[in-house]
Formats: C-alpha cells, structure tokens, sequence
C-alpha cells in the first residue's frame, strides 16, 4: 500500500511506494507548492510519524490522522526518513530513503487457540505438510511475524521475521489462526501485512488480560506492538494497526465466567483508547467453545456431582458476551468457532490445523469489510 502525497498548490498527485527501488521525484518548476503527506488511517493519540525530507530539510509531523505540508520551491529528488514517537519511547531515525512504505499491521491476540497450541504445521496423524504445496502462500514468505514468546515471561524482540518462521511449542512447529489470515488477505486484497502476536495457555480476562493490572498481559501486547512499531519506523516503514484479533475465554468459561461481559465491553475500550490504532480499525472476536470439551467430560464421568453446569454457564455467558460485543460495540464482529475440527489430545478443547485454518479466513473475511 502507498500513502497519497498531493501538491495541492498544482493539483498533482503521485504516490510513495512501497518498493525501496522507486525513486519519488516531482517537478513544480518556479512555483511554490507544498508537497501535503496524509495517511487517514493512523488517527490515532499515541503515535506520531515524524517525515523529514532532503534535500529542503524540513520535516512533517503525522499525528491522530492528520496530513501535514512541506514547502517546495524547484524540481527535486525527493528523500525521506522517519522516526516514530511512542509515549516514552522513540525509534531512531531511518536511513535516507526514496520511498516511504506503509503496511499494515494484523494484531492477534488471546490464549491456547491464539497461538494453536495443538495446530501442528506437519499433522502427525496426515503427514500433511501446511507450509508445502499446495498449501503454500504468496503471504508465507512475502508477509512478516512477530510473536511474543508463548510464556509471556520474556519480551519480544520487536523484530519481525517471514511468516513462515517456525513458532515452536513444546517441540512441536505450530501456527493459529494468523497464518489463514495473512494468506486470506494475500488472496483476497492483495495485502502484505504484519503480524503481531501475543497468547498465552490458560489466560483468563478477568485476571491475565485485565487492562488494569500493570503487569498483565495486556501491558506486554502494548509494549510489544510499540517495540514492533520502532523497530519498522527505524528501517523507513510506517505501520498501520489495521485490525485486532480477539481468540480468548475458554477459562473464564470454566469458572463460570461471571463477568465477562462487562470485562469483555473494558477490554475493548481500553484497547481502542491505548492501542496506536485508528477508533475505525475492525476488531474481531473469534468466538470461543468449550462445548466439546463439557461433552467429552460428561461422556467419560469426569465431570463429578454437578455435571458441568459450571462449565455449561461460562460457556454460555462468554459466548452471549461475544455475542452482545459484536451487535453493540463499534465495529467490533464475530465468527464462531463452534464447528471448527478440535484435536483429541487436548480433550478437543484446542483446534487442530484445519480448524486454525478455517476460523483464521472467516476472521480475515470479517475484517475485510471494515479494512482501511
């Protein structure tokens, strides 16, 4: 994707591509122009772009989507760097550059079927390959990743690497549903994207995630998504947190899950008032199941004396909050994933690779209706 730069002054218009190879030159002859950088999408309160350019030397501050000018006198070949300021932090500035890329960025975030801790990129049962042909991606190689390690007890790098980079859990090579996301939007938009990351097992809302808590989990995804962002802005890419992906309370749901409401309704405000993220940005939750795993329970006597109504309650109350979320809340939608392919090992409470696979295109078809 490309941000628009327009001479108002002339009414010409041109864009900076995203290719490091071309070169944006304008020509205004005598007259006085301002060359105006706009990127609608990046309305947001807590990251500012600062654009400067050579040989004039002025700089351009892009900050809660605003656009803003540069004065131009003569014909030029432009170039560019950036830095990015995140409260408390900053990037250094990039090398000069011609061209100035934008990507998108995809944020996926929650507990066990986040990270699809049972999604095997080799199947053990099929031998399947899902990183070999014929289920190979443009995305694969072309999009990025950055993922916070899966005990969240150490911080990401902020360094993104192919998509295809293997994530391993407990020896094994896995993906969630980020990797149909990446290849859906490859497909469908022709969009590059990066992915950002952060899951942990048996996380819970009202505990793990609870924006409060000022070293929970929520506090890591934040710095993790700015550690991302300064690292591209330090190599001359703007990122735009273009959609957030919500896969998470299945252990609310068993304990009962009293709240979640409530605590589902914080979490997205908090996200759109402390994520660098336009207040447009799609979010989709990804509707959590745990009705195989209470069947499975009651099935083999495993469920004692009340016969899982716990567990039955949280169910259905995580489930009516996703619910409620999708139909009340700003563009935040939903896609369940209560007949997604679960894997016997974990009691077929986590999804296997085609269930991570099919929950991961219908996530990416949600977002692509609200997609900047």
């Amino acid at each position: 994707m490309a941000a628009v730069v327009s001479l108002n002054a002339l009414g010409v218009s041109s864009a900076w591509s995203s290719s490091p190879r071309t070169t944006l030159s304008i020509s205004v002859s005598t007259k006085v122009a301002a060359l105006k950088i706009s990127w609608p999408e990046l309305s947001s309160r807590h990251v500012t772009y600062i654009v400067s350019s050579a040989p004039v030397g002025k700089s351009c501050q892009i900050v809660d989507g605003s656009s803003c000018e540069v004065s131009i006198t003569d014909s030029v070949p432009w170039l560019f760097k950036v830095t990015a300021y995140i409260p408390g932090k900053a990037s250094i500035s990039s090398p000069w550059s011609a061209a100035v890329p934008r990507r998108y960025v995809v944020i996926v975030a929650g507990q066990s079927n986040a990270m699809g801790a049972t999604s095997f990129v080799v199947d053990p049962t099929t031998h399947v390959n899902f990183f070999a042909a014929p289920y190979t991606s443009s995305a694969d190689v072309h999009d990025a990743i950055n993922w916070q390690p899966f005990d969240l007890t150490s911080l990401s790098n902020g360094v993104p690497v192919a998509l295809d980079t293997p994530q391993i859990f407990y020896g094994h090579q896995i993906f969630g549903p980020e990797l149909a996301i990446a290849r859906t939007l490859a497909h469908d938009r022709g969009v590059t994207v990066t992915i950002i990351k952060t899951a942990e097992t048996n996380t819970s809302l009202s505990y793990n995630w609870d924006p409060a808590r000022a070293t929970g989990s929520f506090v890591v995804l934040l710095n993790q998504v700015h550690l991302v962002m300064q690292h591209d802005a330090a190599n001359g890419q703007l990122d735009v947190l273009a959609s957030f992906v919500w896969y998470q309370g299945e252990s609310d749901a068993n304990l009962g899950a009293a709240n979640y409401k409530n605590e589902l309704i914080n979490f997205v405000s908090s996200l759109r008032s402390r994520l660098a993220m336009s207040p447009n940005a799609p979010i989709v939750l990804i509707k959590e199941s745990i009705a195989k795993l209470i069947n499975y329970r009651q099935t083999h006597g495993f469920c004692k004396k009340d016969g899982c109504i716990t567990q039955i309650h949280g169910d259905a109350a995580v489930r009516a909050a996703d619910d409620f979320a999708a139909t009340h809340l700003f563009r935040v939608s939903e896609v369940d994933s209560l007949g997604a392919s679960r894997t016997a090992s974990s009691n077929f409470v986590h999804l296997s690779n085609v269930g991570e696979l099919d929950v991961g295109a219908a996530a990416a078809h949600q977002m692509e209706l609200l997609f900047p």
